[in-house]
């Protein structure tokens, strides 16, 4: 019974529900992509929202391109959002995924916008990897 109040008390916690590990959904198409992201909870209500993204221009991934961002945002009916002068990016949460969308330059290569889906609940504090089995990250 504790164990079922206790779910429902983290799924109704808007922070806590969104908290988790990420990983890009979309078919890459010829080339390889990839993409991870990883939300947790941050100080004053704030997330701290990590992505991560990978490149192939080739079928024998020879020069791979990385990316990555990092921001800190209080949600906003599900909307994480970050803007500078050249950037504007919003992680649009939703149940068991994310959508992440961008305008501008955000990042070297821009590979950070797509469809994720949710792939654990909880991550390691120093590296964005999920906690959970080896499933868990690779699938």
């Amino acid at each position: 019974m504790r164990t079922i109040v206790l779910a429902a008390a983290l799924m109704s916690s808007p922070v806590l529900a969104q908290v988790g590990f990420y990983k890009l959904s979309e078919p890459s198409g010829v080339s390889k992509t990839w993409g991870e992201m990883c939300i947790e909870k941050g100080a004053n209500e704030l997330l701290e929202v990590t992505l991560f993204g990978g490149y192939c221009p080739s079928e024998d991934c020879l020069n791979m391109r990385f990316d990555s961002m990092s921001f800190r945002a209080k949600p906003k009916n599900g909307i994480l959002s970050y803007s500078d002068d050249k950037c504007t990016l919003r992680v649009v949460l939703r149940k068991g995924g994310a959508q992440v969308v961008q305008k501008g330059h955000c990042s070297d290569y821009d590979l950070l916008a797509g469809n994720y889906v949710k792939r654990a609940s909880e991550v390691w504090e120093d590296d964005c990897s999920p906690r959970g089995t080896e499933e868990t990250h690779h699938n």
